[in-house]
C-alpha cells in the first residue's frame, strides 16, 4: 500500500494589508512537495470590540486553480477545459467591481504564478463573496490564536 505525501506549506506572501489581525490578510502558500496546488488563505476579522478592535476572525481557504482559455471558454478544470469556470459567465462584470481589464483578470488566472492568481481570486471574491470559495471557514475569537497562525506576535 502506497503512502500519501502531506503538504508542507511555504508562505510565499501576504498581499493583503500590513497589519493583517486588524484589517485583513491575504497570505498566499505553496507546497514545497510539490503534490498540492497553491493555497490562498483570507483573514477576514469581524465586529468591534471596545477599543475598536476585531471580536472574531474568519479564515477562508481555498486552491488558487490555474485556468486556461481555449475557445473562448475560461476553465477552472484542467480534465475538462471545455467546460466554463463557475465565474466565468460573470468575469466581466467581477473586473469592472475592481476596476482592472477583464483580459488582464483572466490572464492572470491563467498565470503560472500563483500570486498574480491570488490577485485574480482576489478580485473574484471581493465580487463574488468568501463564501464561494470557502463555504466553512475557520472562526478564531482569541487574538493571540490569530497571531500565532501567522507569527505575528
Amino acid at each position: 500500500m502506497g503512502t500519501t505525501t502531506q503538504p508542507k506549506w511555504e508562505l510565499l506572501a501576504n498581499i493583503g494589508d500590513c497589519n493583517p489581525v486588524d484589517y485583513g490578510g491575504v497570505f498566499v502558500y505553496r507546497d514545497t512537495t510539490g503534490v498540492y496546488p497553491p493555497e490562498c488563505e483570507v483573514l477576514e476579522p469581524i465586529g468591534e470590540g471596545e477599543h475598536r478592535e476585531p471580536i472574531e476572525w474568519r479564515v477562508y481557504r481555498f486552491i488558487l486553480e490555474k485556468c486556461s482559455w481555449e475557445n473562448e471558454v475560461l476553465s477552472d478544470n484542467r480534465f475538462h477545459p471545455e467546460l466554463s469556470a463557475w465565474f466565468a459567465d460573470e468575469l466581466e462584470s467581477a473586473a469592472r467591481y475592481v476596476g482592472v481589464p477583464s483580459d488582464g483578470l483572466r490572464r492572470y488566472l491563467c498565470s503560472d504564478d500563483s500570486l498574480e492568481r491570488a490577485e485574480a481570486y482576489r478580485a473574484l471574491y471581493d465580487y463574488h463573496g468568501l463564501d464561494n470559495f470557502d463555504s466553512y471557514p475557520l472562526t478564531f475569537t482569541d487574538r493571540d490564536e490569530v497571531e500565532k497562525r501567522y507569527n505575528l506576535d
